[in-house]
């Protein structure tokens, strides 16, 4: 009877994943049409290139603890580019304000992932989001320069933490635990 039952979920699991990778193959290739403008001569090498990355997708994404999940990382990716564009245009009209509107200063952050992963992909990916730079670990907390000290940056660090522990899937690494 237990023999009957795990063989329909092994036949489930490799219909998801074959669903799965037939997604991210599709992503790929409308990505790569995208950035392309479609050109027939560019499938030449676009296809081997979606071929691989949609291999890649589906390795990472089922991957165990220690890898990714694909949705928590496309929304990972869009907080992050919506960060960039928005901090960056904060950045700009400061900048190019005849009254410099800066209020730099130091921002002591405590960091609640455990992982030298996750903790190394948050400090990064702060450095990356304009007005912002990741100076130093101090223990559990991150010492983060600002431009603006008056300004509540705090939250958007919370959530940008919070996006990587889902990312990372990784029980560890998820925001308040073990603290």
């Amino acid at each position: 009877m237990s023999e009957h039952t795990t063989k329909p979920h092994g036949a489930s699991m490799r219909r998801q994943r074959i669903s799965s990778w037939i997604g991210g193959l599709l992503a790929s290739i409308v990505l790569w049409g995208i950035l392309t403008g479609w050109d027939p001569e560019s499938w030449v090498v676009g296809l081997p290139i979606t071929i691989g990355s949609a291999m890649l997708l589906d390795r990472f994404a089922h991957r165990e603890a220690g890898g990714f999940d694909l949705v928590p990382a496309v929304r990972f990716a869009g907080y992050f580019a919506g960060s960039s564009i928005a901090s960056g245009w904060d950045v700009a009209r400061r900048v190019l304000s005849p009254r410099l509107n800066l209020e730099p200063g130091f921002l002591h952050y405590p960091v609640n992932l455990n992982s030298h992963r996750a903790r190394t992909l948050f400090a990064s990916t702060v450095n990356l989001i304009p007005g912002t730079l990741s100076v130093s670990y101090d223990g559990d907390v991150l010492l983060v320069h600002v431009f603006d000290s008056t300004q509540p940056n705090d939250g958007g660090l919370k959530k940008l933490e919070s996006l990587i522990a889902d990312v990372l899937r990784d029980s560890e690494n998820r925001v308040g635990v073990n603290r």
